[in-house]
């Protein structure tokens, strides 16, 4: 070969490696001369005279995005009737190397190899190497037809060799033996757990680098595919570029946003653990809300595991269940939960009940696993575990734990946040409102629209006396279907006569409550129209096209958190006892009043009637209402739209004494006895009190008649009509 071909092919094997845009004008030689095709003429010339098959069982190249073919391992699955959970070897990546580039004294030494996908030959001519004896494979060919050192030709090569050097890298991270081939090699040896492969190209980076690379990728078909931070991008890459570790696309989807830790490594590479969060997909996975619940359960056994092997000599998470390690276990689960041995409390009490709640499940898989495998003595041993989990846990960890948690709640002093407060925040809410909507409608950013998001949500919780997690999981397909209408039978009964009102006036989301009824989340039209402009800009403010919240955060799955915001506001609004206003207490204390003091004049006179007062509750009062609770079962505004017979609200008395209370108590009429004793008859000729279940599916089968009515007033009538039997019963034996 002539001086001047030989020259022509190098510079196309550099320039073809090295058209990343990722690339620095340093790392521009690391195809060298060192080691020419000629020198792998007898492998290279035996490979092209063989059979069109890959050696070695390299497999067929990916699609033009870079994704390996999975012909066999469909296969494979659909001749298995059940999966098997591989769990991903990460200690390999400890023990494998980056080596870095080398130079002399005088010149850098070209000693760079890149694996070939056919033949797996180590090659610093890729592409003339192709040309010569691959040229009959059609993804070779396929370059052929664009002129030499163009654009597309050039793109062809690349992914060529990222795909060789990704079926070399799998190999090496799998057997831990051999050197990692990097896109741009480090000026140091650095260890494997630093890289990682690209989504798209399948080429390995640096993880500082790779989320810049990903944005650029040439090989990434559309713009909005790198979603997520360059942490939560991590372990979807770890998931998609290692082999099939046996758990669904559905269970996978859950793990791929999570942050890429310690925590999360461990849970990808115990088996165990693994299996137990398929086991909670099956169960919640169809409920997006119940996503963070798996993945919380998920990383608390894995942090277990991992205080395990700081402390114990456990190291697998199926270690755990064997007689011999149920004190190591108890000694981890101790320290993990912050216990102190000379108070006997715990730091985190709950999190050591929920840790035995999780011990008893994965107990339970590991049992199952060794029973079909036909391992009785690891059978046997689970079941052990559990025996002594049941007879010692409860005195060594559990009943501690509750102490500390009834402990801590004793200490805390029952308080209830001052009006004036209420008021406060209420009135800072509104004017922050007002200003992120402003700026959100000029300047659209993430900045904007978090702001507005975050005071929108927590308006919304304290206007709706809802729970913070049902107001803040309120999904766009909710939200879509918003309606305006008089309320319908089969909403919850903790559904308030004021909101039952307000329905009729005021846009609406119907939700699943927490007892499994329908519930309302009301929006003033302030509201919808800040929703609306949060809906329309989310994916301009980097909201995932997946999220599908709508309170939903910027680059992540979730959602911003009521309680979280409410505080944000807390702290803002200059109130004189802050730490009282909590999201609880001020829905339970001041419920009422805040729907009331955001009424405007026309809305509170369509709702409560021309004469009502609302207008006097807005005025500044320093009166702490303590233990006032503004309850709907403790008020009742009049008949069907609120207002009495007079025009007026019926508001209770305000009182300067600590622990008064005013309750308006309201006749039971006919109709509510008919309905209660209909279903409770025989509870009350047995002098037996009903259950809450009892009482729930008394209101459920009677909608109408006890609308206004609690499922602890249906129970305080059966206890009262139990109590006048019993007291009638008594008199003619004290006349005798």
């Amino acid at each position: 070969m002539s001086a001047d071909s030989e020259k022509e092919e190098n510079d196309s094997a550099e320039s073809s490696d090295y058209s990343d845009p990722d690339f620095f004008p340093s790392s521009d030689g690391d195809f060298s001369d060192f080691l020419s095709d000629s020198d792998w003429s007898s492998s290279d010339e035996s490979a092209h005279s063989g059979p069109s098959a890959p050696a070695g069982g390299a497999p067929p190249l990916p699609d033009e995005k870079g994704a390996k073919s999975e012909s066999c391992l469909a296969q494979e699955k659909s001749s298995s009737p059940q999966r098997t959970i591989r769990p991903i070897n990460l200690m390999n990546s400890f023990k494998t190397v980056v080596l870095p580039t080398v130079t002399s004294k005088t010149r850098r030494v070209y000693d760079r190899r890149n694996y070939c996908l056919f033949c797996s030959n180590p090659l610093s001519k890729m592409s003339r190497h192709l040309e010569r004896i691959h040229s009959d494979k059609p993804e070779v060919a396929a370059a052929f037809q664009y002129p030499k050192y163009s654009k597309e030709r050039l793109k062809i090569w690349n992914r060529l060799i990222c795909q060789g050097n990704f079926v070399h890298n799998k190999e090496v991270l799998k057997t831990g033996t051999g050197q990692l081939v990097s896109r741009k090699r480090p000026n140091v040896t650095q260890k494997a757990q630093d890289f990682l492969h690209c989504l798209y190209c399948r080429g390995l980076f640096i993880k500082k680098a790779l989320y810049r690379h990903m944005k650029s990728c040439p090989e990434k078909r559309n713009e909005d595919e790198v979603e997520g931070g360059s942490k939560r991008l991590a372990v979807r890459c770890v998931l998609e570029t290692s082999d099939d570790i046996g758990i669904s696309d559905g269970f996978k989807a859950i793990l791929s946003p999570m942050t890429f830790d310690d925590v999360t490594q461990t849970i990808m590479s115990d088996e165990i653990i693994l299996q137990y969060g398929e086991d909670l997909f099956k169960l919640y996975g169809a409920h997006t809300k119940r996503h963070e619940y798996i993945k919380q359960n998920l990383r608390q056994i894995a942090r277990l595991l991992l205080e395990a092997q700081n402390k114990t000599p456990l190291k697998k998470l199926k270690d755990f269940f064997l007689p011999s390690s149920f004190p190591h276990v108890v000694s981890a689960v101790n320290s993990l939960a912050s216990y102190n041995p000379e108070t006997k409390a715990y730091g985190f009490p709950s999190l050591a009940i929920k840790l035995g709640y999780n011990l008893q499940k994965t107990c339970g898989i590991v049992k199952g696993n060794a029973e079909r495998s036909g391992d009785a003595s690891a059978a046997e041993s689970a079941r052990s575990f559990l025996a002594e989990y049941q007879e010692k846990w409860k005195t060594l960890v559990s009943a501690g734990a509750l102490v500390s948690i009834r402990e801590t709640k004793l200490d805390r002093e029952k308080k209830v946040p001052f009006a004036q407060d209420v008021k406060r925040l209420n009135s800072h809410m509104e004017d922050v409102h007002r200003l992120a909507e402003k700026n959100l409608r000029d300047a659209t950013c993430a900045e904007n629209y978090a702001a507005l998001a975050k005071v929108i949500l927590a308006r919304t919780v304290l206007f709706n006396r809802r729970s913070v997690s049902e107001v803040s999981s309120l999904q766009q397909k909710d939200f879509a279907l918003r309606k305006k209408s008089a309320m319908q039978d089969g909403m919850d009964v903790s559904v308030s006569d004021l909101e039952r009102s307000m329905c009729e006036f005021f846009t609406r989301v119907d939700i699943r409550g927490k007892s499994g009824r329908t519930v309302p989340v009301l929006l003033k039209p302030s509201f919808v129209s800040a929703l609306e402009l949060l809906v329309s800009v989310r994916q301009k403010c980097g909201v995932l096209r997946q999220n599908p919240f709508v309170f939903g955060r910027p680059h992540t799955l979730t959602a911003y958190t009521g309680s979280e915001c409410i505080q944000k506001f807390v702290r803002d609004c200059g109130a004189k006892d802050p730490e009282l206003l909590t999201a609880t207490k001020i829905r339970k204390h001041y419920g009422t009043m805040l729907q009331l003091i955001n009424l405007d004049e026309n809305e509170a006179a369509q709702i409560l009637g021309p004469n009502n007062q609302v207008q006097s509750l807005r005025q500044d009062d320093d009166t702490r209402l303590d233990d006032v609770e503004m309850d709907s079962d403790d008020i009742y505004y009049g008949e069907a739209h609120g207002a009495t017979t007079d025009g007026k609200t019926a508001l209770p008395p305000q009182s300067d004494k600590e622990g008064s209370r005013y309750k308006i108590k309201r006749k039971w009429t006919e109709a509510e006895i008919l309905a209660v004793e209909r279903h409770m008859k025989h509870l009350i000729k047995e002098q037996r009190l009903p259950q809450k279940n009892d009482c729930i599916q008394c209101l459920e089968a009677e909608p109408k008649a006890l609308r206004y009515r609690s499922w602890k007033g249906v129970k305080d009538y059966v206890r009262n009509r139990i109590t006048a039997m019993k007291r009638q019963s008594r008199t003619p034996k004290a006349k005798s």
